[in-house]
């Protein structure tokens, strides 16, 4: 499948009533904390996410079918430094030396975290 092609599929999936709900068993099951810094949503009205948590997907092996395991509820900071790191690892971009703590701090964190599933 093309890039362009997939992007299409991810995007209708995201938006749909499915991922809505499924989202929502996650940021529930992980009772609106992040599952790496342990942030959590202080005010959660019904009926509204709180912006700042998101759902992970750990593989896309199952996109679309995910088990609890593929998927992690993380808030916004770790969801971004954690794409970060994985966009570098494929890129083999150098980080700024300024970033190598944050980093390097996200992902012991982030292997702790694994090793106690």
């Amino acid at each position: 499948m093309g890039t362009d092609n997939y992007r299409a599929k991810y995007q209708r999936y995201i938006s749909s009533d499915e991922w809505a709900d499924r989202r929502w068993e996650v940021l529930e099951e992980a009772q609106y904390t992040c599952e790496i810094c342990g942030h959590s949503a202080e005010d959660v009205d019904l009926g509204t996410s709180p912006p700042e948590l998101q759902v992970h997907h750990l593989t896309y092996e199952r996109f679309g079918h995910e088990r609890d395991e593929d998927l992690e509820c993380l808030c916004k900071g770790c969801h971004d430094y954690l794409h970060a790191i994985e966009k570098a690892r494929r890129k083999r971009a150098d980080f700024h030396q300024n970033d190598l703590p944050v980093f390097e701090k996200l992902f012991d964190r982030w292997s702790f975290e694994r090793s106690l599933r």
